[in-house]
């Protein structure tokens, strides 16, 4: 039976780019109602703006009955701020004995406005085709959410923050990457394997590349604290760290770094075709689903186990 899941959160929280990464796991359908409105009346609506998006409502609900009885997964993106809204949605899909799931993207405030600030920039310089969103609007529609409670929620969606880091988080995210080592890669590999790790980590030429960001490192940040890096040769081509801190594992970090990773490499690089890395015995499975392909069979140096990998970046 095919299912519906609904995409909860703030204005400009990142629920966009979740339901359009969940429709490709699903292979599911999207519908937006921002789309459709953009679509047909681009950034103001005037004073119908409001019945607009209720008679678009209405309409994607009955349409996504007719994807859904036709076997295939549907994935509805437009917020649902309030409880009675989540309340109405759930209603309509259980009462008609259709699996439904409540995904909420939980957002910190200064992430948020971080996001409304690069999405109003992006629109501005006629990237982006959405919504701007000034103060006045972001404090009506903030005032306007409810944040779902849990017995709302199926799915919580925590959005951290991602950026390149400075010169004073270096050694916090090496500290990091060494203390993830030891407990999850390490018991792969021979002694002389991590002493070659330790050594390579300690590197004062490492250090300085990354200090200096010749060599980039992307981080992600809970509260203020990295809670995963990603780390590239002066190249920009070759990631040479890659870890999560445990208690944050299986919540899409290194993922969300990546791509994060990528898109700013080809922004900077529009020609870059490939990425690489060697990859660890524990972290193969990680990267072959990421779309990492390997090179050739498993390897050792110096008691270090790897397998290299490429990543075809699609054009397009």
């Amino acid at each position: 039976m095919a299912k519906v899941i609904m995409t909860c959160g703030k204005i400009c929280s990142g629920k966009s780019t979740y339901a359009e990464r969940i429709r490709k796991e699903n292979n599911a359908v999207l519908l937006s109602i921002d789309e459709i409105m953009l679509a047909m009346f681009g950034q103001y609506a005037g004073e119908m703006h409001d019945e607009y998006v209720s008679r678009t409502e209405k309409y994607l609900f009955g349409k996504s009955l007719e994807i859904v009885e036709s076997g295939i997964n549907m994935v509805l993106d437009w917020g649902v701020w309030t409880k009675a809204e989540r309340a109405e949605a759930r209603e309509f899909y259980k009462s008609r004995d259709i699996d439904y799931e409540l995904h909420y993207i939980d957002v910190t405030d200064e992430v948020w406005r971080e996001r409304i600030a690069k999405r109003n920039k992006a629109i501005s310089e006629g990237r982006l085709d959405a919504y701007y969103v000034d103060e006045n609007l972001a404090a009506k529609f903030g005032a306007i959410f409810e944040p779902p409670s849990a017995d709302e929620t199926d799915v919580r969606v925590p959005i951290y923050e991602i950026r390149k880091i400075t010169c004073t988080e270096v050694d916090e995210a090496l500290s990091l990457a060494l203390e993830v080592f030891m407990e999850f890669e390490a018991p792969d590999y021979k002694p002389e394997g991590v002493e070659t790790f330790k050594s390579f980590i300690c590197d004062e030429t490492l250090i300085n590349g990354f200090k200096s960001g010749i060599c980039p490192i992307y981080a992600a940040f809970d509260s203020g604290k990295i809670i995963g890096m990603m780390g590239m040769r002066v190249t920009k081509t070759h990631i040479n760290l890659a870890f999560v801190k445990k208690e944050y594992h299986r919540r899409g970090i290194a993922t969300a770094i990546f791509n994060y990773l990528l898109d700013d490499l080809r922004k900077e690089n529009p020609s870059l075709s490939e990425i690489t890395l060697n990859s660890s015995p524990y972290g193969l499975p990680f990267y072959l689903h990421l779309g990492f392909a390997p090179q050739s069979d498993e390897q050792e140096t110096d008691g270090m186990r790897f397998t290299p990998m490429k990543y075809t970046i699609q054009r397009g």
